[in-house]
């Protein structure tokens, strides 16, 4: 199931993410961590509400300060 999430990946390469261009507005992400948690909104105040594990691929839509919003598989 395809859905929409913000994510916190303003720490990418602390992470380990490794990307590429997908298209001149969107990249795509393959978690390398053992799973990273995605949130409800752009803070850690937000609950979290899904976890992504290690080997999924999320596609980057937007950038806004250290949070992204994120469409898990393919846009």
């Amino acid at each position: 199931m395809v859905g929409r999430f913000l994510l916190l990946l303003g720490v990418m390469s602390v992470l380990g993410f490794h990307s590429r261009a997908l298209a001149d507005e969107f990249w795509r992400v393959k978690i390398v961590e053992p799973y990273i948690e995605m949130h409800t909104g752009p803070g850690r105040g937000y609950p979290v509400f899904h976890v992504v594990p290690r080997g999924e691929t999320l596609v980057v839509l937007r950038r806004k300060t250290d949070w992204y919003k994120v469409q898990s598989g393919d846009p």
